[in-house]
């Protein structure tokens, strides 16, 4: 699946080796892979175009990953990853990103935060952050899978974004953050 020669090592990531080659990417296995693979089997299938693809596994037994060309949301962030078109644009992203794991099967062997009750009912993507977010022209067009997504109870993932309710004192937050109040359902481009 590819020449080892030709490989380049990936920096940025905290989790495992990251290479290329040519247009793949390839990670070390976790013994929890094959979840991931699943997940982004099912993300494929249902249009989602922010997710890299899963490949397969190469030679080395790694997962193959597709790979995209652009410019990671590394710090200090450029001026533009600050805009408000771009905070949109990442607000659909996850959107989508919800709206496309809504009928996900997963089972008790995923993980949940905490103490997350029973039944779960959304897998989070866990890291949905602009570092996990590659850029091209300006604008986001994907968004790295961690293998850390977890399972929530919906109450939970309402509670843990309290802060940004519409009941903080004025000035709390930016007034860009809420033109996401009214975002419709969205497919992927």
């Amino acid at each position: 699946m590819s020449s080892f020669e030709d490989e380049e090592v990936l920096t940025g990531g905290n989790v495992s080796n990251v290479y290329r080659s040519g247009d793949t990417v390839r990670r070390e296995l976790k013994s929890d892979s094959h979840k991931f693979h699943k997940l982004l089997k099912h993300l494929e299938n249902k249009g989602f175009s922010y997710a890299p693809k899963f490949l397969g596994i190469d030679e080395k037994g790694r997962e193959v990953l597709s790979f995209i060309e652009g410019e990671a949301g590394n710090y200090p962030l450029k001026k533009y990853m600050w805009s408000d078109d771009v905070l949109i644009e990442i607000g659909k992203m996850l959107r989508l990103y919800h709206d496309s794991v809504s009928d996900f099967s997963f089972d008790d062997s995923w993980k949940a935060i905490d103490n997350t009750p029973k039944p779960f009912e959304i897998l989070c993507h866990n890291d949905f952050a602009i570092y996990n977010i590659i850029f091209k022209h300006e604008r986001p067009v994907r968004i790295y899978q961690k293998k850390e997504s977890l399972t929530y109870s919906l109450p939970r993932k309402l509670w843990s974004f309290q802060p940004y309710s519409p009941y903080q004192p004025p000035g709390y937050f930016p007034p860009s953050l809420n033109v996401l109040e009214k975002q419709e359902p969205q497919r992927s481009p």
